[in-house]
């Protein structure tokens, strides 16, 4: 059969990264398990799709992020208050 996704591992990775950030004095990082199972369910099954993943991420901060700095505060507030 197909290989299983290991969310344990992935859960236990953005633990230990949520409890390294706030001993850095950064932010909890969150949504990592969602994406490693979307991900595995479009059929990645490398590390580089995780890699592509992260790029593409990168990518979107780097072109969205000056129209995202003009939405007001209260309204990103809204958003993540909502999910």
């Amino acid at each position: 059969g197909q290989p299983r996704a290991d969310l344990d591992r992935d859960l236990r990775a953005v633990a230990v990264a949520n409890v390294a950030a706030g001993a850095a004095g950064g932010f909890p990082a969150n949504g990592s398990v969602v994406a490693t199972a979307l991900c595995f369910a479009a059929g990645g099954r490398e590390r580089l799709s995780a890699l592509s993943r992260g790029v593409g991420v990168l990518a979107a901060l780097a072109t969205l992020g000056p129209a995202v700095a003009l939405i007001p505060q209260a309204a990103l507030t809204a958003v993540v208050l909502g999910t």
